[in-house]
């Protein structure tokens, strides 16, 4: 579940790219967690460099966007470009 974020002046970028499953979750969750806590104004979640994503990736997506959206930045969010969202 490799990601980054990027600040933009005001807001911050969440970039996902790579594989979003189970297999990956890992120590990945804790580092999103501490991410949503980190961001900087508005978030904005990019998926477009996602190639896979399974119900367990969703869900960690779900957590991020609640926490943000508790601490009054909630995501806007970037379209993926996959057509195979689900492995």
């Amino acid at each position: 579940m490799p990601f980054e974020v990027q600040d933009e002046g005001g807001r911050s970028r969440l970039r996902l790219h790579g594989r979003w499953t189970v297999a990956e979750a890992g120590a990945d969750g804790l580092r999103l967690r501490e991410a949503a806590r980190a961001a900087r104004g508005a978030v904005v979640v990019d998926a477009t460099g996602v190639e896979a994503l399974d119900l367990t990736g969703a869900w960690f997506l779900h957590s991020f966007e609640r926490q943000s959206r508790d601490a009054g930045r909630g995501p806007a969010h970037s379209t993926a470009r996959s057509s195979s969202w689900i492995s």
